[in-house]
């Protein structure tokens, strides 16, 4: 289909082609003017006691980074689905809008699992800064509550435990809005693409399906002859 085709299509249909146009301004509108997400992130860094002889918990940095592998399982995570590949990755670049996740770093790659450092990676994400606030507080009351406990099962003194330590101890509030150029553009692209691909294939079926015109009902005259 030539450039003169299209145009004679999208005359023929310009009713279909008028919708998809205001509902692709409309929508792209709306994206363009969204207020964004707010993010804070913050690691927990597992410390070993000063005289380690007395913790059940061992003073070796493998049993340092399994701790914190074993509270980052219990605490959990509110994002569901698979593991980020790259360590750089957050909870904005995911969609989702109300959300947290616990991990320990994986310093490998996507084919080799490597912990090599007892750090959980701590990041929530919301709407509003408060929200954002809350959750992470949350979220590190339940990583210490949950190696507290675990310390307590085990009776150990608490001259003598693992702590955790925040990095940074104050952690800001990230505002993300993405480009809304960006957004502007590509909803405007792929609105059009889809107004004229509705308008091409509304064409196709009525060229296929002819309405036929309706007969004329009969005259009088007709009728009388009929009978």
């Amino acid at each position: 289909m030539n450039v003169w085709q299209l145009s004679a299509v999208l005359r023929r249909q310009w009713l279909v082609t008028l919708v998809g146009l205001l509902l692709t301004l409309g929508f792209s509108y709306h994206l363009s003017h969204l207020e964004g997400l707010y993010y804070q992130k913050v690691d927990m860094i597992f410390l070993a006691p000063e005289e380690p002889d007395t913790n059940t918990f061992q003073n070796a940095t493998g049993s340092l980074i399994g701790t914190a592998g074993i509270i980052s399982q219990v605490v959990g995570s509110s994002a569901s689905g698979a593991a980020p590949v790259s360590e750089n990755a957050t909870l904005v670049g995911t969609g989702l809008k109300h959300a947290y996740s616990v991990r320990l770093p994986n310093d490998g790659g996507q084919w080799a699992i490597n912990y090599t450092r007892p750090v959980l990676d701590v990041q929530a994400v919301g709407t509003s800064p408060a929200e954002v606030t809350a959750t992470m507080t949350r979220v590190i009351a339940k990583v210490n509550h949950e190696l507290d406990r675990r310390q307590d099962a085990f009776g150990v003194d608490k001259r003598y435990r693992i702590t955790t330590r925040l990095n940074p101890s104050l952690a800001y509030v990230i505002h993300s809005n993405g480009s809304p150029a960006r957004t502007l553009a590509g909803a405007l692209l792929l609105g059009t693409g889809l107004s004229i691909t509705a308008a091409i294939l509304v064409d196709r079926r009525r060229r296929r399906n002819p309405v036929s015109p309706k007969e004329p009902a009969p005259t009088e005259a007709a009728v009388h002859e009929l009978v």
